[in-house]
């Protein structure tokens, strides 16, 4: 995004900017008259003055000249019409050097013939000065902030987008908005499934509000789609999704964390469909150390089920929800009685009391 900095890299294109609204008049060198009268030199040293760039000089000629002439209303009509003339290039000069605020002054105080140029520089003037104040709001804090400092410029596009620098500009800042937007979704993603990994081991109550929130910003995540086919046993649908527990963590990640937040509810064919693979590799989540545990346990591999258990334990986030504790207790460890024991009917036991209580009880998995 641009900063400060490209105040002064557009100074150029600023005033050119301006003068295509500014009407400058010049003035022409007409042949000399026949007679070298003082009026006709008069004259011509006021344009000689003023197409020399000596504004000062050429009012002066004509203020001789209005006074030897009281009767022409030429000089003050050319008078008027050279600080005209004067008041724009001042303006334009002041914009051309970066000094919006001293352009803006000289249109707001502006009187006389000068009050007539400041209005017709007041536009330009106005549409720079809303281009500095864009830019002096970068780099913006997020997407949303920078939409709303380029809508401010809405009301000034017409004149802005007579410059073809402009033009590109504009062009460069709506694309540099729209990837700082897809970051920003991306890193609300990325923190979404991290928060449905927490809940859906812990069980939290803001559970389903991330998920309504990761299916509204992305209906098409992993996460969603793997959640909805195990919630609905589509088998077709699991058995092609399972395929991501081979791919990069990320992925796996998010085939861990859908089937996690719908184990509990999963009928047992699609259970089946899903624990080879979960079984395989290594877990990107703390649902996949969970739900190893869950798989290799039902394929008779007790030592990894409880290293993967070990594994969730190390973790933060080890709260293990009261109803995964029974569904491996009751399937893999106890029978239905001996989960209904008092040393299991804490709350919410964590990773670390599962193991304690396996030990102790020495169970045979069935």
């Amino acid at each position: 995004m641009a900063g400060h900095g490209d105040i002064s890299k557009l100074k150029g294109w600023f005033s050119l900017l301006c003068l295509l609204g500014f009407a400058l008049c010049g003035c022409r060198r007409d042949a000399p008259p026949p007679a070298e009268t003082l009026r006709s030199q008069l004259l011509r040293d006021a344009c000689d003055a003023l197409m020399a760039g000596d504004t000062q000089r050429s009012l002066d000629a004509l203020a001789r000249l209005e006074d030897a002439s009281a009767s022409d209303p030429f000089a003050a009509a050319a008078r008027e019409r050279v600080e005209h003339h004067d008041r724009l290039v001042t303006i334009n000069e002041a914009l051309r050097q970066g000094r919006i605020d001293d352009a803006s002054r000289l249109v707001d105080q502006a009187t006389g013939p000068g009050f007539r140029a400041a209005a017709q520089a007041a536009p330009a003037v106005a549409a720079v000065a809303a281009l500095q104040q864009y830019l002096r709001q970068q780099p913006f804090a997020t997407s949303d902030d920078g939409e709303v400092a380029l809508r401010a410029l809405n009301p000034h596009r017409a004149l802005l987008e007579t410059s073809p620098a402009f033009c590109e500009f504009a062009q460069q800042q709506t694309a540099a908005l729209a990837a700082l937007r897809r970051r920003e979704e991306v890193a609300v993603v990325d923190w979404l499934v991290g928060e449905l990994d927490t809940a859906a081991v812990s069980g939290a109550p803001f559970c389903a509000e991330r998920l309504a929130h990761l299916a509204a910003i992305r209906p098409d995540h992993d996460v969603v789609k793997t959640w909805e086919a195990a919630c609905a046993s589509d088998l077709k649908a699991l058995n092609r999704l399972s395929g991501l527990t081979a791919g990069e963590a990320t992925a796996r990640r998010s085939f861990e964390v859908g089937i996690c937040l719908a184990w509990y509810d999963m009928s047992p064919a699609a259970w089946q469909a899903v624990a080879p693979p979960l079984a395989l590799g290594s877990p990107a989540s703390a649902s996949g150390q969970l739900l190893k545990a869950a798989a290799a346990a039902e394929v008779g591999q007790y030592e990894e089920a409880v290293r993967s258990l070990q594994t969730l334990a190390s973790l933060a986030q080890a709260t293990v929800a009261s109803r995964h504790v029974a569904r491996l207790l009751s399937r893999y460890v106890l029978t239905p009685q001996q989960a209904q024991a008092w040393c299991w009917r804490t709350p919410c036991p964590g990773v670390a009391d599962i193991l304690a209580c396996i030990i102790q009880l020495r169970t045979t998995p069935r």
